[in-house]
């Protein structure tokens, strides 16, 4: 059975006759271990990030010669995009997921002149569930991931201006915090865009971090979360 996909809302198999992923996999860690003097091997970093990944599209033109160059042109129409370009599928075990991708890399023929390979950019490393995740506003409240990869892309929502603070699995604290001088109202604070709004007006200035806007959560947990005032929480469960 063919896996649902869609290239900017657009069903792809309405434009080649199929298309599969050719690996499952996020990108590699930044950053190395430590080599120290006098010491076998090296000493272990904790806590590395991620680099850009890539996705491995390959699709079957038409075997029709026309069909196929009007194929190839649809495709090229698509990922011309001046923005990232939103791919998704629906995956057995993991749902509808989604990513935000580029084609930087020339698409080339593969197993014959009629079969493309498209290898696409994911800046933001993992799949996303389409359908976002959500917490209700409490004091503090109950933050449980799914997927197989940390959530760095969350949305925060205070009902006023107080502190919201995770502690992951290394006890590494970070916290932050809406001043008091910022005044009554909602703030929706967004990791993803980096923004933090109150009536859509930028805050930067009442805005505290213990590490800017580098939170990160574990998948598949219950998140260990402080607040003193009412924080609702959104996210999109991560998949490699």
């Amino acid at each position: 059975m063919s896996t649902p996909i869609t290239l900017a809302g657009t069903d792809i198999y309405t434009i080649v006759r199929w298309a599969r992923f050719l690996k499952y996999a996020h990108g590699s860690r930044r950053g190395t271990n430590l080599s120290i003097s006098g010491k076998h091997g090296t000493v272990h970093t904790v806590d590395k990030l991620y680099n850009e990944s890539d996705i491995l599209l390959e699709v079957g033109l038409p075997m029709d010669d026309d069909d196929a160059y009007e194929a190839l042109s649809t495709l090229a129409e698509i990922f011309a995009s001046v923005d990232l370009v939103t791919i998704t599928q629906t995956d057995p075990f993991k749902g509808a997921i989604q990513a935000r991708v580029e084609l930087l890399a020339e698409p080339v023929p593969t197993q014959d002149r009629m079969t493309y390979l498209y290898v696409l950019t994911n800046p933001g490393v993992f799949w996303g569930s389409v359908t976002a995740t959500t917490a209700s506003s409490a004091n503090p409240p109950t933050i449980v991931t799914g997927g197989d990869s940390p959530v760095d892309d969350m949305v925060l929502t205070f009902a006023g201006p107080g502190y919201f603070q995770h502690t992951d699995v290394l006890g590494q604290v970070n916290r932050i915090t809406i001043d008091a001088a910022a005044g009554a109202g909602t703030y929706i604070v967004d990791f993803g865009a980096r923004t933090v709004l109150k009536s859509s007006v930028p805050q930067d200035e009442f805005v505290t971090f213990t590490d800017d806007f580098a939170m990160r959560w574990s998948p598949g947990a219950a998140q260990t979360v402080t607040t003193n005032v009412a924080v609702a929480a959104s996210w999109r469960n991560k998949w490699s």
